[in-house]
C-alpha cells in the first residue's frame, strides 16, 4: 500500500457551492457569473494547485508501481501561487483569451469589473 497526499486539486465538474471545494472553482465560477472574488486576508497566502487529471494519474502510478509498495507521495505541482496572482488571471471563454483582473490587494473583495 502506498499513501498519496494531494494539494489543492482542481478541475472540470467540480462543484463551487461544495464548502471543501478549493479557490479555483469558487474563482472562476464566480468570475462566470460576474461576480467579485472573496480573497480572504491579504491575498498572499501561497498554495500548489494541481490540475486533477494529473492526480489521478500520480494515484494510478502510486497504486501500480511495485517501488510505491509502503511509500507516501504528495501529489502536486511543487509550484507556490498566491491567491492574489490566480486572482489577477482569468479565462474569457466567449473571446477566447487571457485577461488580468484588477483589484485592490489587502481587502476582502476584488473588483467584477474585469471579469
Amino acid at each position: 500500500m502506498a499513501v498519496v497526499r494531494y494539494s489543492n486539486v482542481f478541475g472540470e465538474g467540480q462543484r463551487p457551492d461544495n464548502p471543501y471545494c478549493g479557490v479555483v472553482s469558487k474563482f472562476f465560477a464566480a468570475a462566470m457569473a460576474g461576480e467579485p472574488l472573496s480573497v480572504h486576508g491579504d491575498g498572499e497566502q501561497t498554495r500548489d494547485y494541481t490540475y486533477v487529471d494529473d492526480a489521478v494519474a500520480a494515484t494510478l502510478l502510486a497504486a501500480i508501481h511495485p517501488r510505491a509498495e509502503g511509500e507516501v507521495f504528495n501529489i502536486g505541482t511543487g509550484i507556490e501561487t498566491s491567491v492574489n496572482a490566480l486572482a489577477q488571471v482569468s479565462w474569457q471563454p466567449s473571446a477566447g483569451t487571457w485577461r488580468s483582473a484588477t483589484w485592490t490587494a489587502g481587502t476582502s473583495t476584488t473588483s467584477a469589473a474585469a471579469w
